[in-house]
């Protein structure tokens, strides 16, 4: 899911105005793991085919937050992959989250790492079976795993109240367009989530920007340069952040050859 920050913010705004009763807003977070622990064909660049993963660069997590008003909760996952779940598994999570939390409202964004796991492959002949089957495995597991940060999510909300703000942030560029000057969507989208003495349970941000910083040569999983930023926020912080990627379409991060590959960050 590629989402705009204005509709992002408006959307969780207007569940929580529409449906909240009196004096109740709850937040929680609970994250997972999602690291494949098998080699595994890589997402994103074409030009790898299917050679499989060597390592790992820096882990990846699954976050949730659950914002609850009373008579709806909203679930909020990002995720350290390059796309978010297939369909068939987006059924199979909506049905378990409903059936154990009660949650019905979701958005699952991926952060489009090009340095995470292939999840489309299936237990099927000609579609990954008998070839990819770790990559099979992972994808069953990583269903499993994003439940499982939902629902920890939803039964460790508490009170809480919530702020949110954007502003241009000049680190990407258009990479593709003819037009001059190139347009550019740049606009940084942040919301924060605190409990009621003012110490922040979460800050879920939200940009446009291809995680591309890394060479397509380095077949380590990496959450990529959202990784480090989540990082650099929970540590200034001291909280829990969330990436939900912006509709990135020719947005690049704002890099040159002397700040691209391995060295990045």
């Amino acid at each position: 899911m590629l989402l705009r920050r204005p509709l992002f913010v408006l959307a969780i705004v207007l569940i929580c105005s529409a449906h909240a009763e009196a004096q109740h807003f709850k937040v929680g977070f609970a994250k997972q793991d999602i690291t494949p622990t098998a080699a595994t064909p890589m997402w994103g660049y074409g030009a790898r085919h299917a050679a499989l993963s060597v390592g790992i660069r820096d882990p990846l997590y699954a976050k949730a937050v659950v914002i609850d008003v009373g008579t709806e909760k909203l679930a909020i996952v990002g995720l350290d992959l390059g796309r978010s779940p297939t369909d068939a598994m987006m059924v199979r999570i909506r049905e378990a989250v409903k059936t154990t939390s009660g949650i019905e409202l979701m958005m699952i964004s991926g952060s489009h790492t090009h340095h995470g796991p292939v999840i489309e492959l299936l237990d099927e002949p000609g579609k990954g079976q008998g070839v990819f089957d770790d990559a099979i495995a992972y994808s069953k597991e990583l269903e499993g795993k994003i439940i499982q940060a939902i629902n920890a999510a939803a039964a460790d909300v508490q009170d809480a109240k919530i702020g949110w703000g954007s502003k241009p942030v000049a680190m990407n560029r258009n990479r593709h367009s003819k037009i001059e000057p190139k347009p550019v969507d740049n606009e940084l989208g942040v919301i924060r989530l605190d409990d009621l003495n003012g110490k922040p349970i979460a800050v879920v941000v939200n940009y446009a920007a291809h995680p591309t910083m890394l060479d397509a040569a380095d077949l380590r999983f990496s959450a990529e340069w959202p990784g480090v930023m989540m990082n650099a926020v929970e540590e200034q912080l001291s909280t829990n952040c969330v990436f939900m990627q912006g509709a990135s379409g020719d947005m690049s991060v704002m890099s040159n050859e002397e700040t691209r590959g391995i060295d990045a960050f």
